[in-house]
């Protein structure tokens, strides 16, 4: 009797997982999932097989992206969206424990201020996770690719097309810090570029720039782009959504 009770809770269970495989993609997303940061122009697929089509991830066009449910975390209570793209694979992990897993590839950070200009994170398998509102992974690695359409009248120097800056994800108290520095040298004109993310639990992120530099002419092309600062620092904050 017991044999048969344990086999037919078994076929339940079985079924009840089954089930759970065929709810299209859509409905589980619009229930579940509506705090993931992407967003898709149409979906197709099931729950463990599905795809997002003209997919985006905040402002960022990312095309056809698949996308599914893993079912074994879900047993203790936690979601782990697989997402798999040609410029992005990440795990978006919510519950208890919420962020992105194992992250490659790139996304771009928006800055109102300055729509003609550009920040691009290059991701080699960085993890950030939150638990009960702290910062509890961080690691991997992370680059920066800055663009500013800066040029400084009256000086030899301009912002160069593109500035190259590498990174660690740290917890630093409640939130996941990456500290950029520059990756090679820097341009005549430029001392210093320094890079400081914040990412909070909420998923939300404060970017703090700070360019030294001794070129006036490029001091004012950089306060026409929302950087504030003297003789020694110019500085420029920027907020936004990431992980949310």
């Amino acid at each position: 009797m017991i044999r048969r009770v344990r086999l037919w809770g078994a076929f339940a269970v079985g079924c009840m997982l089954a089930l759970a495989l065929l709810v299209p993609l859509r409905l589980a997303l619009g229930a579940f999932a509506a705090d993931l940061p992407i967003a898709a122009r149409d979906v197709s697929g099931s729950l463990w097989a599905g795809r997002l089509h003209g997919a985006r991830w905040g402002a960022m066009p990312l095309d056809t992206l698949g996308l599914r449910l893993r079912l074994l975390p879900l047993l203790y209570g936690q979601q782990q969206w697989v997402l798999a793209g040609d410029r992005i694979a990440t795990v978006l992990v919510r519950g208890r424990t919420s962020g992105m897993r194992d992250a490659s590839g790139e996304l771009d950070l928006a800055l109102p201020a300055s729509p003609d200009a550009r920040v691009r994170l290059g991701l080699d398998r960085a993890t950030v996770l939150f638990r009960e509102g702290r910062c509890e992974t961080a690691e991997g690695r992370v680059s920066l690719d800055l663009q500013l359409p800066v040029t400084a009248a009256g000086d030899d120097t301009a912002w160069p097309s593109s500035v190259q800056l590498d990174g660690r994800p740290t917890c630093s108290g409640s939130d996941a810090r990456v500290e950029f520095a520059p990756a090679g040298s820097l341009p005549t004109g430029i001392d210093t570029i320094a890079v400081t993310l914040d990412i909070a639990p909420a998923g939300s992120y404060r970017a703090l720039t700070t360019v030294r530099t001794g070129a006036p002419g490029l001091r004012l092309a950089l306060q026409a782009h929302g950087f504030d600062g003297d003789a020694t620092a110019m500085v420029r904050s920027d907020r936004g959504h990431l992980l949310h």
